[in-house]
């Protein structure tokens, strides 16, 4: 089937309903992520791919699979970002995710389980496994700042990050501010 609407396409195919479980392929052009109830400037484009499990009429994601572009960033990045993912049970795998200046690799232990409207990926991160390297990455992308006392500089860095998402536990490789 297709969902059209005027922020945007979502085309489904390979639907697979069997023995409870489900499967589906979706591709996106130009889907505003408000019509997702994501609140997230700019568009996302891609392909995923769904599976899980359908009991007492309500659906339960089990793996996530996909390249995703999103136009205006995510989260805290303002450049568009480009991901390729797998994500199954508490493991969000990362096999890319590139911004100008970002690149970063790892897995990211996040419930699968817990995606429902309302959905903060933020607030459910319990640990983070990650390569990074940003070269001229804007701080004030990087970390979070008042409007009226912005980070201002660049991030260079290329090394390990591990911990939580808010206090990560152990930071390796040359770090540097301009």
């Amino acid at each position: 089937g297709q969902w059209r609407s005027p922020q945007g396409d979502v085309k489904v195919t390979a639907v697979n309903l069997d023995n409870q479980r489900f499967e589906a392929q979706l591709t996106t052009t130009g889907l505003e992520w408000q019509q997702l109830n994501i609140p997230q400037p700019g568009q996302v484009r891609g392909q995923v791919q769904l599976a899980g499990t359908w009991g007492e009429q309500t659906p339960k994601l089990t793996q996530v699979q996909g390249n995703l572009r999103s136009t205006s960033g995510w989260q805290t990045l303002k450049r568009p970002v480009q991901v390729a993912f797998n994500w199954q049970g508490n493991t969000l795998n990362l096999d890319r995710l590139d911004s100008q200046g970002l690149e970063v690799q790892g897995q990211i232990s996040v419930p699968i389980g817990a995606v429902k409207p309302g959905f903060n990926f933020a607030q459910q991160i319990q640990q983070v496994n990650l390569q990074v390297n940003a070269q001229q990455f804007p701080l004030s992308q990087f970390v979070p700042s008042p409007p009226t006392a912005p980070m201002v500089g660049q991030l260079n860095f290329q090394g390990h990050i591990t911990g939580s998402a808010t206090q990560p536990q152990s930071l390796s490789g040359p770090a540097s501010r301009s």
